[in-house]
């Protein structure tokens, strides 16, 4: 599908602000902000995905990162990222992926 055609992030040798990686894959894709999606775990990916204006989905796989999140003013959580693979690709199998 093309519902996900990459999937970016920071390597293992990087240790950048989450803004500089939003604005790589942004540019890398020719995607706008509002079609993207930041798919976080912490209050920093939050406000990292506020001051780049992406949309945000909290992954808080505990009750104490839920608790985080949701004071942090999170809207939108789950609590496994297989809901949005599944949505992504329609529970039909796993979406190409390319890195960025």
């Amino acid at each position: 599908t093309e519902a996900l055609p990459r999937v970016c992030g920071r390597g293992t040798g990087h240790r950048d602000e989450f803004g500089y990686t939003l604005a790589g894959a942004l540019a890398s894709l020719g995607a706008t902000r509002e079609e993207a999606l930041f798919v976080g775990e912490t209050p920093a990916h939050l406000a990292a995905a506020r001051a780049a204006g992406v949309p945000f989905l909290g992954h808080a796989r505990s009750e104490v990162r839920e608790r985080q999140l949701l004071e942090s003013g999170a809207e939108h959580l789950v609590g496994s990222l297989k809901f949005v693979l599944d949505a992504l690709t329609g529970a039909a199998g796993r979406a190409p992926v390319t890195p960025c």
